[in-house]
């Protein structure tokens, strides 16, 4: 920022104006090197310095032979007096709006950026949904504060466990900064606020309008930053007939078809073993997030963006959806399904041209992959059932091994239906860090497993995955170091309950 601060002075032709005797120097430059010297000024606005140094000084030349010298004098302080001010109006607003932060600043230097360094997120979520959402983020670098109250409020004492730590909560919360805060308590709530003043984003999971009864609404967080980002996830919405229902991942799994689709040829809707309600809910979240982390970028304007879980849901049946809005009936099936071998379950496929054609092949049907039905693509022949009855024979007198071996020499897509043990044994995700062992405090020496880093690979900015963090672990380094707030002042919202 001193080169810019002294291409700028430069740019002002001092000896011209020396040569014509008027014999002063503007006492504000050296301030005016001293601002741009300690903030985040642009490089581009140096032009327009020199643009406008050179222009006073074709106008201080014109007129210098018309104007008496104290004419002169004044009418140049004047000019440079305004062009420092609207100078600094541009750095103030080039500040605000890029939000350059010492802190990432100094990550960028020491060589450990990540794609999210100098984010900042405070979480006020529970259970899954938002907290995964959040995670996602933290592993891309952004610093999230998980405001805790109550240790059984979240997960933390809920099963299943590997020694005292709750494998859901480790698994949705690794790497984050827990503090302790009593958001209904006055001073709870001034915290909560100054919490705020220095964030990008707060992301909550509450039931609609919750927020606002505790104060914490998105107009009131604005008044202390415009450009803060609120998230909102929750069961069915901010509006809509079922805005205040309560909801967790089954009920979505009910309500968005995916229970009665799964389950169809079972006489009775099936329930899927992972949450993916709540894991498609997450996405949505931080996708959200980036994005209005983005528009912030350009605009400098925050805003409230909101997820509901069943909009989600209803996104993975958005095809089966649009047929039965066309046709009146549910006839329409994926083509997957699970088919038997003599040792276990496969799955395959075929989907693209060319694919069934080489299938035919594989399974010695030579004279039928010449024929254009039987070697059509996916829902495009009336041939279906039949070549599929032919796979479902040749897989049930064969081993696993044997068909996946054979549809894979044949460039087919195919898969083992894994057990969960079978999947843990599986050297594919250990090399790609899917899951990764970390060390528990209790019982000392205890690995168990969490998620790893999250799934994108940045090739330029690895994520990172962190500690399993204690309850208020980190009370002293945001309330302390980034709040300012000192050891008497802690102790005394300890005694009133403010913190735990």
């Amino acid at each position: 920022m001193k080169l810019i601060a002294t291409l700028c002075k430069a740019a002002f032709p001092w000896a011209f104006l020396r040569q014509r005797n008027f014999g002063f120097v503007w006492p504000s430059i050296v301030q005016w090197e001293s601002t741009l010297a300690g903030s985040p000024f642009p490089v581009g606005l140096a032009a327009s310095a020199r643009m406008g140094a050179n222009l006073l000084a074709v106008f201080a030349g014109a007129v210098a032979g018309c104007l008496p010298r104290h004419l002169v004098l004044a009418t140049v302080e004047f000019i440079m007096a305004t062009l420092s001010l609207l100078m600094l109006g541009v750095l103030l607003c080039t500040a605000l709006s890029q939000r350059v932060t010492n802190r990432s600043l100094i990550m960028l230097h020491a060589g450990q950026s990540k794609v999210l360094d100098g984010v900042r997120i405070v979480e006020l979520a529970r259970w899954q949904a938002a907290p995964r959402a959040s995670l996602i983020l933290r592993d891309m670098g952004a610093e999230v504060i998980k405001v805790e109250w109550r240790k059984g409020g979240d997960l933390r004492n809920s099963g299943p466990f590997v020694g005292n730590m709750s494998v859901q909560f480790a698994a949705y919360n690794r790497g984050k900064k827990s503090i302790t805060l009593n958001t209904r308590h006055p001073k709870g709530k001034e915290l909560f606020f100054r919490l705020v003043q220095i964030s990008d984003a707060v992301l909550e999971n509450f039931r609609p309008g919750t927020m606002d009864k505790m104060g914490f609404g998105y107009q009131e967080m604005c008044r202390v930053n415009p450009g803060i980002i609120l998230a909102s996830v929750s069961g069915f919405g901010q509006y809509g007939p079922y805005r205040d229902r309560q909801c967790f991942d089954p009920i979505i799994q009910a309500m968005s078809g995916i229970g009665h689709q799964t389950g169809r040829g079972f006489d009775q809707p099936i329930m899927a073993e992972g949450p993916i309600m709540d894991r498609t809910a997450a996405l949505h979240a931080a996708i959200g997030i980036l994005g209005a982390l983005r528009h912030r970028d350009r605009t400098g304007e925050g805003q409230w963006l909101e997820v509901a879980m069943l909009d989600g849901g209803i996104t993975l049946e958005e095809v089966a959806l649009a047929m039965c809005y066309e046709t009146g009936n549910n006839d329409f099936k994926r083509s997957g399904t699970f088919l038997q071998c003599k040792d276990g379950w496969v799955t395959t496929g075929a989907a693209r041209a060319g694919m069934w054609e080489r299938m035919l092949q594989v399974m010695g049907y030579d004279e039928l992959s010449g024929d254009p039905e039987f070697a059509a693509p996916m829902f495009a022949t009336d041939k279906a059932e039949i070549r599929m009855e032919l796979l479902h024979l040749w897989c049930e007198e064969r081993s696993v091994k044997d068909v996946e071996d054979a549809l894979v020499e044949a460039d087919i897509p195919v898969g083992r239906a894994m057990s969960i043990p079978e999947v843990l044994a599986d050297d594919h995700i250990w090399e790609r860090e899917v899951m990764m062992e970390t060390e528990l405090d209790e019982p000392a020496g205890k690995k168990m497993l969490v998620p790893g880093p999250t799934i994108i690979k940045f090739s330029k900015t690895p994520t990172t995955a962190g500690p399993i963090p204690k309850y208020g672990e980190h009370n002293q380094e945001i309330y302390g170091d980034l709040l300012g707030i000192d050891q008497s002042q802690l102790d005394l919202l300890m005694e009133e309950e403010v913190i735990a």
